[in-house]
């Protein structure tokens, strides 16, 4: 059995810079800066905690063009550290958990480390992040 770590939690905000207040003042640190992600058209802003667990969300404020333009603000995806494409593809299509979207998109905010996206029987929307 494969254990994914989690890397982050996704949540979608219309007002970064407000919501970037609201996490610090509940002891969340700002680990980025805010980045425009023009590939998937989104303001990203990573932010951490230590206590009493390590957690790191990924504040999503939509962009013009933005695919997640439309859903609602709060919790939108969890991602997971996941492996190389070809060993993740294969894994992934074998535990019979969901979709797995095809398309692969670097991402800006994470160092342009490659990330694909999936559907799962739940209805959950996840993001792989691939070493």
């Amino acid at each position: 059995m494969v254990s994914l770590p989690v890397h982050h939690i996704g949540l979608i905000t219309r007002h970064l810079e407000r919501s970037l207040s609201v996490y610090m003042a509940l002891g969340f640190e700002q680990e980025t800066e805010i980045i425009a992600d023009t590939v998937q058209q989104n303001r990203i802003v990573f932010l951490g905690s230590t206590a009493p667990q390590t957690m790191r969300l990924e504040l999503i404020e939509p962009m013009e063009g933005s695919s997640v333009a439309r859903l609602p603000d709060g919790w939108q995806h969890i991602c997971f550290d996941a492996l190389s494409i070809p060993d993740f593809e294969n894994w992934f299509s074998k535990q019979k958990i969901g979709k797995l979207y095809r398309r692969r998109v670097v991402a800006p905010a994470l160092g342009g480390r490659i990330v694909s996206f999936a559907c799962l029987r739940d209805g959950s929307f996840v993001e792989f992040i691939h070493r």
